[in-house]
């Protein structure tokens, strides 16, 4: 396989109208904006801005003995990415210091950056599955990538208060140049028995990862007083060393042993081991030697974090014709050390915990197309080492982070609930479905704002947070003589209930999401397909001792999209969708239109396909956006794509050995 563009597209598609116009705010069709693409499970591009992408890799299958299937492939890929951005993020800030005024205390951060970043890697990818007889397998793929990546980037940003204040502004440019290297692999050995429901598996997996950094930085940040005066001015010209490693290893045994021709009794036994280290070193630029030689120890430290957890868990399953239910449960032992040095001085936090562990799976089925399933979980998730040592970490000269070693461990409950009444056949029914995290322990972040707007964060843990989600959709199908209707009906909506503090204030925050949408197709014969749908999105925040009792805004995406195969040979199709955000901040448009074209003609029987695609006809492609936190509003613009045409000529290869396919939908383009 082979590609190289830059209009933020793979180049491979199976869709023969609009193939690889990709990367516009149209793009739940096609590719994302942000130029990532994915195939085979790997992952190329990213990010926001305009990228040039590359790839190249080959795959081969084989059997070389009997019983052993391999498959190995090296893929060689490459992006660099160009981007623009403008953002304007409002903090709210909680009630006090006594403040009675009614006034809504709040930060604006306005900033403008460039951005270029060039990215390759090496991928490696292995599969080995070989079948000792009948009744055991072992699975075996190991993986590794070596990647580099180099980025240059220059930002300015001020912060001001809610009275058009100035607090602090900077300049800042840097580069950086980053290896990576990794391995991993898994390896699976199953076997079964003779009785029917006794089989025993081990399973391993393994994950090592080496990051090497080197970072330049040149900034200036000026903070200033109420009259406008400058206080402070830091200046840095540095040169920031970055290493970091990270060793996973997990190995699970599982032991089902039969019971009835419906019951068995599982045994498994877990183990897990983590440990991740993080060393900085950084260095002042020395104008006598003119190299970066003076050592700077307020930057420079060294942290490691290691989690050791042992699990052994016993459960039942049942499995009936009707019904089946996976009930397991069981206790971790988990050991949690993380250890540091700072300006000579040593740290350490060291915790052992014994948790509970479960799960649990129930599947009903009333009938062919009717059926109900639930799952419920039990999770720990450890914080970083950053979150627990007490180092200084003073990189930002606007924000300080520094840990809490009496921070507690994530701890969660997970659901999931659905019902369903789906025909395939005739792609008719509905679906209801829901689930959501309840946390008795949460991880949040603590944060001092002083007069000039510099933060101070640490982390603490709160209880009783949660967020939900829910929705259904309904789908109906029918054909007569000459046409193809379907239809399609959904919503979705969540609640959530965030915590966390702000100037030593623990602050609540509600939202509440909703997002009904609306599809439509009419198929006209193999002539013309009409596409139009709809979809609507309300979000909305209230807060508890905050200086903002609420916040809310509403999104409209409209698409249409029509494609013609009349006259014969021709083919003719247009998407045009509308998209409107209501509550966009000053200086960023609001709504945009989105009209892509493409007309082709086919020759050869067919076989070679001629085509003239323009994306953006209205030259209106917009890279805005919103995204609404409990504690802020960021509005920001990137760089896309605008109005380019494309010419293009796909031939299409049939399948060998095979029968040729009649129906256009099966068709493989290759461009």
């Amino acid at each position: 396989l082979a590609s190289s563009n830059n209009i933020n597209s793979s180049g491979f598609s199976m869709n023969e109208i609009f193939d690889s116009m990709g990367g516009g705010r149209n793009n739940s069709i096609y590719t994302t904006s942000s130029g990532a693409f994915s195939i085979n499970g790997m992952r190329f591009g990213g990010g926001n801005g305009i990228t040039q992408s590359n790839m190249l890799g080959i795959n081969y299958a084989d059997e070389w003995v009997d019983n052993l299937e391999s498959n190995m492939s090296y893929f060689y890929t490459s992006a660099d990415t160009e981007n623009n951005n403008k953002s304007k993020r409002v903090t709210f800030l909680t009630e006090n210091d006594g403040d009675t005024s009614g006034t809504e205390n709040s930060l604006i951060t306005e900033s403008s950056s460039t951005s270029d970043t060039d990215r390759y890697a090496h991928n490696f990818n292995t599969q080995f599955e070989f079948e000792i007889d009948s009744t055991s397998t072992i699975y075996f793929d190991p993986k590794f990538v070596k990647a580099n990546s180099k980025g240059k980037n220059t930002s300015l940003q001020s912060t001001r208060d809610q009275d058009d204040i100035l607090l602090n502004n900077s300049d800042n440019s840097s580069f950086s140049n980053n290896d990576n290297t990794s391995f991993s692999s898994s390896f699976d050995y199953s076997k079964s028995f003779i009785k029917k429901g006794r089989y025993i598996n081990f399973y391993f997996e393994n994950e090592n990862r080496l990051d090497d950094g080197t970072t330049s930085n040149k900034s200036t940040t000026n903070f200033y007083d109420s009259d406008n005066n400058s206080t402070t001015i830091d200046e840095r010209d540095q040169v920031n060393y970055n290493r970091q490693i990270v060793d996973r290893y997990e190995f699970m045994a599982e032991y089902s042993e039969p019971i009835t021709d419906s019951l068995n009794i599982l045994a498994t036994l877990n183990y897990r081991t983590n440990r991740s280290t993080e060393n900085r070193n950084s260095f002042d630029f020395n104008e006598t030697t003119n190299e970066y030689t003076e050592l700077n120890d307020l930057l420079t430290n060294y942290s490691t974090s290691r989690t050791h957890g042992f699990n052994p868990e016993i459960g039942f399953e049942i499995n009936k014709d009707k019904y089946s239910l996976n009930l397991s449960s069981g206790i971790r032992f988990l050991k949690f050390d993380n250890n540091g040095t700072y300006r000579g001085d040593n740290y350490a936090v060291n915790k052992n915990y014994t948790l509970p562990s479960g799960w649990a799976n129930f599947s009903y089925k009333f009938s062919k197309s009717k059926s109900t399933y639930l799952h419920y979980s039990y999770s720990v998730d450890f914080p970083q080492a950053r979150q627990v040592l007490d180092i200084e970490d003073i990189s930002n000269p606007l924000h300080t982070m520094s840990g809490n070693p009496d921070l507690d461990p994530n701890k969660s409950h997970y659901f999931y609930v659905t019902f369903r009444d789906f025909d395939y056949a005739t792609r008719s029914g509905y679906n209801f479905f829901g689930g959501g995290n309840i946390y008795d322990s949460r991880v949040v972040s603590t944060t001092l704002i002083d007069e000039s707007a510099k933060r101070t964060t640490t982390y603490t843990n709160v209880s009783g947070t949660y967020n939900t989600w829910f929705g259904g959709y309904w789908n109906k199908s029918v054909k007569t003589e000459n046409h193809k209707y379907r239809f399609n009906l959904g919503f979705s909506a969540g609640f959530d209930l965030n915590k966390g503090y702000t100037n030593g204030e623990l602050y609540e925050a509600k939202g509440m999401r909703l997002s009904p949408r609306f599809n439509f197709t009419w198929e006209y014969g193999d002539l013309l397909t009409i596409n139009p749908s709809y979809n609507f999105t309300y979000r909305e925040t209230d807060y508890t001792n905050y200086t903002i009792e609420s916040t809310s805004f509403t999104t409209h995406q409209f698409n249409l999209r029509t494609t013609s195969y009349w006259p014969k040979h021709v083919v003719f199709g247009n998407d045009f969708g509308y998209n409107y955000n209501s509550n966009l901040g000053d200086g960023f448009k609001r709504d945009f239109f989105l009209w892509n074209t493409s007309v082709g003609y086919n020759f050869l029987n067919d076989k070679l396909l001629f085509k003239v695609k323009v994306y953006d006809v209205l030259n209106q492609n917009l890279g805005t956006s919103r995204n609404v936190t409990a504690t802020s509003i960021l509005d920001q613009q990137n760089t896309v794509l605008k109005r380019y045409m494309m010419f293009s000529l796909t031939y299409k290869i049939e399948k060998f050995g095979g029968k040729k396919k009649e129906d256009k939908g099966n068709r493989f383009w290759w461009f």
